[in-house]
């Protein structure tokens, strides 16, 4: 691993640290009330309060890394700030979700009014259950989450998503896949702390049985904005197969990848996972795990395969492809055995907000066959990265 991928990880694992802190601290009421954004209507304390505290740390550590996230609603593309006339773009970018869940935090906290802040509702013995009840178990996976990725010359090198429930970090690098409750001691708050051995996750391998190797998480919600067509025009399955196979059709964001390890149930193994047509923060947090992931077993073997979907014509939304062709992709220099990809940081340097960008990718372990052969009879791409 080489030194600057190690220090880009600690920068992501102090910010989560901060994330976590601020949320703690913030009122309930203030959490669950609407925060004024420019350009966005939606957003909360519990995304602002935390996404202010991110983007504090990570500029401090790098000024000159652009960061992208959404819920600054900034209308100029970051990517392009401070970039003189005929030079490259950033060679460092973060993109960062402060509070994936949201909506479902929100209703959860709105339930738990009678306590003061949002640490006295975590902390609650029952919070947990409670969770898992009305949105979804386990709450390893299902909890509200921040993750923040950083991408190096086009490389996605290491990504961490802290679990405000569970009160625990995965981090994904060249290193591995580690999971662990958050250090005690701020002097700790570095990737060696998680790099013990019982911290260490796998992904999970899938068998031949067909209902493992064809269960699935995607978001398939809001028919409205076009979720459930879009995964049909996937054609992996027919349309009445979609809601019985989908394991969980409203999963979160970046931790929807924690449905391939051992965090899942093994009675319950998932097959493989999409982005569905969604905005890049919720799955560019899953692409340093295909870097990064081995099979236990025999551990020069990459664990995970990364396909991006696209068909002749994509639905719209707010004026970006969910299923972007290849010419369109921000994935540049894939489509033959020879050629391995990089993020193109001057596609997305072409978009007014880079956070809006959109796309419909499938993950799965690289044992399910059935995936493979999918994909090949359809001619979806395999992406694999570069090393940096």
């Amino acid at each position: 691993m080489q030194d600057i991928e190690r220090f880009y990880c600690d920068i992501i694992i102090h910010a989560l640290l901060d994330a976590n802190d601020t949320l703690q601290d913030t009122a309930i009421e203030e959490a669950i009330e609407a925060s004024y954004v420019g350009n966005k209507g939606d957003t909360l304390g519990l995304d602002q309060n935390p996404e202010n505290a991110i983007l504090q740390r990570l500029r401090e550590a790098d000024n000159y890394a652009a960061i992208v996230t959404e819920e600054k609603g900034e209308d100029v593309n970051p990517l392009t700030l401070n970039i003189p006339e005929g030079q490259k773009g950033a060679r460092t970018f973060f993109a960062c979700d402060p509070t994936d869940r949201s909506s479902e935090l929100q209703l959860f906290l709105t339930d738990c009014k009678k306590m003061k802040s949002v640490g006295e509702a975590i902390g609650h013995s029952e919070c947990l259950s409670l969770w898992e009840s009305s949105y979804g178990a386990p709450a390893e996976i299902t909890g509200a989450n921040a993750a923040i990725t950083c991408v190096r010359r086009g490389i996605p090198i290491c990504t961490g998503i802290l679990n405000y429930l569970t009160q625990k970090i995965t981090i994904a690098c060249s290193a591995g896949i580690f999971h662990a409750v958050l250090p005690q001691d701020r002097a700790e708050a570095n990737l060696g702390y998680f790099q013990q051995e019982e911290n260490i996750k796998y992904i999970r391998q899938v068998d031949n049985n067909k209902d493992d190797l064809r269960r699935f998480v995607a978001f398939v919600g809001k028919p409205e904005r076009g979720y459930p067509q879009n995964i049909a025009n996937c054609k992996l399955m027919l349309p009445e197969e979609i809601e019985s196979r989908n394991h969980y059709g409203k999963p979160g964001g970046p931790t929807r990848m924690l449905y391939l390890t051992d965090l899942q149930s093994v009675e319950q193994p998932v097959g493989f996972i999409m982005a569905n047509g969604e905005k890049i923060g919720e799955w560019m947090h899953w692409l340093p795990f295909i870097r990064s992931s081995v099979i236990k077993t025999d551990v020069a073997q990459p664990a995970l395969k990364l396909y991006e979907i696209s068909q002749d014509s994509s639905l719209m939304r707010d004026g970006y492809l969910l299923m972007p062709s290849p010419v369109y992709s921000i994935f540049r220099g894939y489509g033959d055995v020879v050629k391995k990809a990089r993020i193109s940081v001057d596609r997305l340097e072409s978009y007014p907000n880079p956070s809006k960008y959109r796309a419909t990718l499938l993950i799965a372990p690289a044992s399910n066959h059935w995936v493979q052969q999918q994909v090949e009879k359809h001619g979806y791409q395999e992406i694999n990265f570069m090393d940096l």
